[in-house]
């Protein structure tokens, strides 16, 4: 008898629909910025900003933080005076791994700086993006956050929840520290250096590597689950003056997500979603989609890409 009651606990244990997240893994706030102008000058324009990002492989049933998206940034500016300008800028981002900056192809350097009122501005940007865009994902955002490292939930989740966009942007701006209010959350960016603009147009780029949040968990009937991504604010622009001929271009490059099988290993197509409407292309022989996006204009102050395994798959 304890040898059947043994067996059924086995069979009820291997075939019912309960899932356990034996991987999973959440870190929010992977997101970076954009130039600041912090000294402004009336004949500097901005033409032209190409955005290029580089997913790299990712394991389906492994989902890792140590994974990062490449990303390339160049700006055209136009100095319509007849001298050379040299100017302070500012890149504002959370958690940015190795920048390089380079103007004219001349490597710049650079230093970090404190600014707590440009980390508030930039969190609240972020907020109100996820609150217009979906607002379950709003919620969720939130009650995420509060799953620290310990895994260990507060009760300040539930008033989060409960406040409305405004009530929540004046909590983020009468904070002391950040981390009260963002659980978790990485080390704000404030990199600071100066560009000499010769007359004429000037490229500058900015490389570096961006963290993305994912969320990975493998259950045992529904197989795995796997979300990832990142956010990129194009805000801090706004504060140029624009040229008329102004285009803004942004590429992400994406990769089918690798899976291990039991007797052959496989490669599954994604699906994304974003705030912004991309076309895309897939090269079928390198199993890569490109995501591709031009605009006149800037069409939101956050561009978000978050790519998920086919619930299919």
């Amino acid at each position: 008898m304890i040898k059947f009651i043994v067996h059924l606990v086995i069979l009820l244990a291997l075939f019912s629909p309960v899932s356990a997240n034996v991987s999973r893994i959440y870190k929010d706030h992977f997101f970076s910025g954009n130039i600041n102008l912090v000294k402004k000058a009336d004949c500097l324009k901005l033409i032209r900003e190409d955005m290029k990002a580089v997913f790299p492989l990712m394991e389906l049933d492994n989902a890792s933080l140590e994974k990062k998206v490449d990303m390339h940034i160049s700006y055209i500016i136009e100095n319509r005076s007849d001298s050379t300008i040299e100017i302070p800028l500012q890149f504002l981002g959370i958690d940015v791994y190795g920048p390089q900056i380079l103007i004219n192809d001349k490597l710049l350097s650079y230093s970090l700086g404190i600014d707590k009122e440009a980390e508030r501005n930039f969190l609240v940007k972020i907020t109100e993006h996820r609150y217009k865009w979906n607002r379950a994902q709003y919620e969720q955002y939130f009650m995420l956050l509060d799953y620290i490292n310990s895994g260990k939930k507060t009760t300040r989740s539930i008033s989060l929840i409960q406040m409305t966009l405004p009530e929540f942007i004046r909590t983020a701006r009468g904070v002391e520290n950040l981390n009260d209010l963002f659980p978790g959350i990485g080390k704000f960016s404030n990199i600071l250096f100066n560009v000499r603009l010769l007359p004429g147009k000037n490229n500058l780029t900015i490389k570096y590597q961006q963290g993305m949040y994912v969320d990975g968990r493998t259950s045992y009937s529904g197989g795995p689950v796997f979300v990832c991504g990142f956010e990129y604010l194009l805000y801090p622009a706004f504060t140029w003056e624009i040229h008329p001929d102004f285009e803004l271009f942004v590429s992400v490059t994406l990769q089918d997500f690798f899976k291990k099988g039991w007797f052959w290993n496989s490669r599954i197509t994604p699906v994304c979603e974003s705030n912004l409407t991309f076309n895309k292309t897939y090269d079928s022989e390198s199993r890569v989609t490109t995501f591709y996006a031009r605009s006149r204009g800037f069409p939101a102050p956050v561009l978000a890409f978050i790519v998920k395994s086919n619930p299919k798959d």
